[in-house]
């Protein structure tokens, strides 16, 4: 888990932004353009904390309905387990790894 933050802070660390947009320039072959673009989308779209989210989770088990019709006895919230998430957080390691790559 504290590996993902990290990630997601270095992935969304302004600093770094040249860096990543080299990566999907020569990895993902786009334009600086469409670089820019995807990383414009990624600083909006990351979650800063990576919390799951109940609407989510429902969606799914929707889906999943359509296929395996056991899943309708599922409910959604009782696949949800953030207590690393929140020991964490309560901890102020999310907030620090995101300060320490200047994520705001």
């Amino acid at each position: 888990m504290r590996a993902v933050i990290e990630g997601a802070a270095s992935c969304l660390s302004p600093r770094e932004k040249p860096a990543r947009s080299r990566f999907c320039k020569k990895y993902l072959r786009v334009s600086e353009k469409d670089a820019e673009e995807g990383y414009k989308d990624m600083v909006t779209g990351l979650d800063r904390k990576p919390y799951a989210n109940p609407a989510g989770v429902t969606n799914v088990v929707r889906l999943m309905k359509r296929t395996n019709p056991k899943v309708e006895s599922v409910k959604p919230e009782s696949l949800i387990d953030d207590r690393i998430l929140k020991k964490l957080d309560q901890s102020g390691f999310i907030d620090e790894v995101m300060a320490k790559y200047g994520v705001k």
